[in-house]
């Protein structure tokens, strides 16, 4: 059975279904929506499918504090999927991608083998989210985030991130595992098997 490769991004504003469809577009990456579902709440309460992509509806739905269930697949082999909740101006996107076929996505650490497809999506948060809604983002394989919307306890609750983005406003010292870059108005902070000291 194969891991995910996980991408959690939290925004201060209500992300809409539209937004994630012209991320999707904007990665060049050829991709297909097979379903839609949405539930109440995580233990999957009142789930149900959604027909025909209906973006209004899906949209109607977040602004309800529903949460949307998204699965598909990335160049017609890799499953992959969204899912899109939002509660008292968070939205949380976690976007996974099952790691099947793309074991590189598998290790703990940022290394040769997998640094191009962290710096791609580096690049894309950087330069197509809108700073002035990010809150922090995490990638890594099968991660967990906290709940809280404060940002160094978000961080401390969190296991298996290999990389976490932040706009500058939030730098953290708790992160000594990380080497951290900056890039425009954000700091990275990178987990890798060999540090500079």
């Amino acid at each position: 059975m194969s891991a995910n490769f996980e991408i959690n991004l939290y925004m201060n504003k209500k992300v809409k279904y539209n937004e994630i469809i012209w991320w999707l577009k904007e990665t060049k990456i050829s991709y297909e929506i097979s379903e839609i579902h949405v539930v109440d709440n995580w233990t999957f309460e009142n789930q149900r499918i959604i027909k025909d992509n209906n973006i209004d509806l899906i949209n109607q739905l977040i602004s309800e504090e529903k949460i949307i269930l998204v699965y598909g697949k990335l160049k017609q082999q890799h499953s992959f999927g969204v899912t899109i909740s939002y509660k008292e101006t968070i939205s949380e996107v976690n976007i996974w991608v099952s790691t099947k076929e793309l074991l590189y996505l598998e290790d703990d650490y940022i290394n040769e083998k997998n640094i191009e497809v962290y710096n791609a999506i580096i690049n894309f948060i950087t330069t197509h989210i809108n700073k002035k809604d990010f809150l922090i983002c995490g990638m890594g394989e099968e991660i967990i985030m906290g709940e809280d919307r404060i940002v160094d306890k978000l961080i401390a609750d969190s296991c298996n991130v290999s990389c976490f983005i932040l706009p500058k406003k939030y730098e953290v010292n708790n992160l000594m595992l990380y080497n951290m870059e900056k890039i425009n108005d954000y700091f990275i902070y990178l987990k890798k098997d060999v540090f500079i000291v």
